[in-house]
């Protein structure tokens, strides 16, 4: 279980079984303890050095001993790609980027907020039709098939789902999701048959808990009706707010594992 720290993020495995040993021990866990469960998050463009902006990431996490959990966007161009907002390519073939090869090779386990460039927001817009959804699952399948080349675990992730999508398309939303999952699945079955060195994984990642107040929360509406999520990621933006205090991040995690 890996517990992410950055400007929203928080990951839990599974419903939530293993979240109380980081909630209520972290503030005793050693230096070595603290490397193996706490990751950080490369989020948004990396201006200052766009060239190398993974690698200097890269060496920056490890010399604030950030050295075995990362995560970090891939996807079509935008705000969110650290290095190339200009890059539009299919996930397998922007992976094989020199900059996320290095990333990738550099740590042992890597999390990816992914969007495949067949249907980057279409599925917000409205139903995909089959062969957009065909085209999401064929690109993450070569995504997964891609990733187990090298060692180490990769899970691939959306973004906080509630936000991702309207509560109004959350059914078309959810197709589109399962499709993404469906093509994970398969890339990684195919990678196990090739003997390849990586485990790749997925993720589902929401930001309302069941019970919240007035909202709906994307984990029971739809997060439970995925088939084959390995892990739920939680991100506590909405029960946090703007106070990223220590116990008003420990409340929040505990009020997960509660419900």
């Amino acid at each position: 279980m890996s517990f992410w720290l950055a400007s929203r993020v928080a990951c839990c495995r599974r419903l939530f079984g293993f979240a109380t040993l980081l909630v209520f021990q972290l503030a005793a866990a050693t230096p070595a303890e603290y490397r193996e469960h706490v990751g950080i998050y490369v989020w948004g463009q990396l201006r200052h050095t766009p060239a190398g902006a993974l690698q200097q990431a890269a060496a920056d996490l490890k010399r604030i001993g950030a050295d075995r959990v990362v995560r970090v966007y891939i996807g079509p161009g935008g705000l969110w790609d650290p290095a190339d907002t200009s890059d539009n390519s299919p996930l397998d073939v922007k992976v094989r980027r020199p900059d996320y090869r290095a990333f990738l090779a550099a740590f042992p386990v890597v999390m990816f907020t992914a969007y495949d460039s067949a249907s980057y927001d279409k599925y917000k817009k409205g139903r995909l039709d089959a062969r957009q959804l065909a085209a999401t699952r064929e690109e993450f399948r070569r995504f997964a098939l891609e990733l187990a080349k090298t060692p180490g675990r990769k899970i691939i992730s959306n973004w906080e789902f509630e936000n991702d999508c309207g509560a109004a398309r959350w059914d078309d939303c959810r197709e589109y999701y399962q499709a993404r999952l469906d093509g994970i699945r398969q890339g990684s079955a195919e990678a196990r048959k090739l003997g390849y060195p990586g485990e790749v994984r997925s993720a589902f990642e929401f930001t309302i808990v069941p019970g919240y107040v007035g909202k709906q929360s994307g984990l029971v509406e739809v997060g439970a009706r995925l088939a084959g999520v390995d892990y739920f990621s939680y991100s506590s933006w909405a029960s946090i707010g703007s106070d990223y205090d220590a116990p008003t991040m420990a409340k929040s995690m505990a009020w997960g594992v509660t419900y």
